[in-house]
C-alpha cells in the first residue's frame, strides 16, 4: 500500500443471519469499531420498500447507508422510507410504518 492512501477494510453480513438483523449488526459493528473501521449499511438484498425501511431503522448504528433500492423500483407494492435528496426519513405508524400501495 502506498503511503498516504487510506486503509480499507471491510466485512459483510447478511441481515437475516443467526441472531437477527439488529443483534447481528450490533455484534458486527463492535468488531469493526474495535479495529477502527467504519460501517456501511446496504439493503441490496431487498426487493421492496419493506426490507429497505426495516434496514433504515438500523442506520443510526452505521457511518454510511446505501438504502436507495426503492428509488429504482417502478411497481413497489409498499411505501415506507421517504427520500428528500440524500436525506431519508422513517415513516410514522405502527411497526416499521410501511403501508401497502393501492
Amino acid at each position: 500500500m502506498s503511503p498516504g492512501w487510506p486503509r480499507i477494510g471491510w466485512g459483510s453480513r447478511q441481515a437475516d443471519e443467526d441472531r437477527g438483523p439488529s443483534r447481528g449488526l450490533a455484534d458486527h459493528s463492535r468488531g469493526a469499531r474495535a479495529h477502527d473501521m467504519q460501517i456501511m449499511l446496504s439493503a441490496a438484498w431487498s426487493r421492496s420498500s419493506v426490507g429497505v425501511t426495516a434496514a433504515a431503522h438500523l442506520a443510526p448504528l452505521c457511518d454510511y447507508a446505501d438504502l436507495d433500492g426503492p428509488l429504482l423500483i417502478k411497481n413497489d407494492p409498499y411505501s415506507g422510507l421517504k427520500y428528500d435528496g440524500a436525506k431519508m426519513t422513517l415513516p410514522e405508524g405502527a411497526g416499521l410504518g410501511v403501508v401497502r400501495n393501492t
